[in-house]
């Protein structure tokens, strides 16, 4: 995505979204 502006960090929220769902399936595995 190309929304940098609703980013602050300047992160696409795109990445924003690999990551948290990245995190999640992290925290379940567990």
């Amino acid at each position: 995505g190309k929304s940098l502006d609703s980013v602050p960090s300047g992160i696409p929220a795109d990445t924003e979204k690999l990551d948290l769902r990245s995190t999640g399936l992290a925290i379940l595995s567990e």
